[in-house]
């Protein structure tokens, strides 16, 4: 861990120079330095970035910091879960953006996590589970089901039944990311 104290927005910039490198490799290295809660809060912002690459790179690093946050702490580990998905909640009133690919992500990346909140990102698919009936946050959730089905397939036994209705759906990018998670699941079967 780095001794250097940062300040917040000194730190904000420091972590949106190290997702500007090319080099992903050494980037993961570098991220790896900081305290697993402050780079994830630091990280949250770039799902929010203009630069697609930006907001990617924000979401696997925030997957492999809840990793190792998990490894020193689980219920701090829930704890950020919990807060992506509360995002996802109509009542909170947050931005939810990132946050399905966030949790997806997270749920690669470490499997007490994966077993315990697999089912919640897959109820974002289920007309009677939480839908999310925005298609941004629809397209996000497919790509972490298909992100978790990379990883951990056998989690996400029950996800065709609720993914062949989105294969049809009328937007493309769904029916696009369906498919994909669909593929991805299948594919190990």
């Amino acid at each position: 861990m780095t001794t250097r104290k940062f300040s917040r927005p000194e730190f904000k910039e420091l972590i949106l120079k190290h997702l500007e490198e090319s080099d992903l490799e050494s980037v993961s290295v570098a991220l790896q330095q900081f305290p697993p809660k402050r780079l994830i809060n630091a990280l949250t912002p770039h799902l929010l970035h203009t630069d697609e690459l930006i907001r990617q790179r924000a979401v696997i690093f925030i997957g492999q910091a809840a990793s190792r946050l998990a490894e020193q702490d689980i219920e701090a580990a829930r704890i950020i879960i919990r807060r992506y998905i509360w995002n996802l909640m109509e009542e909170s009133g947050n931005c939810a953006t990132g946050s399905p690919e966030v949790i997806g992500e997270c749920l690669a990346n470490q499997e007490t996590l994966a077993n315990e909140f697999a089912p919640m990102l897959l109820s974002f698919i289920m007309p009677e589970g939480n839908f999310l009936d925005y298609d941004p946050l629809m397209i996000g959730a497919l790509w972490g089901i298909g992100r978790l089905a990379e990883v951990r397939p056998e989690l996400l036994a029950d996800a065709p039944e609720y993914l062949i209705p989105l294969v049809k759906y009328q937007n493309k990018d769904v029916r696009d990311a369906a498919q994909t998670a669909y593929d991805r699941i299948t594919r190990h079967k």
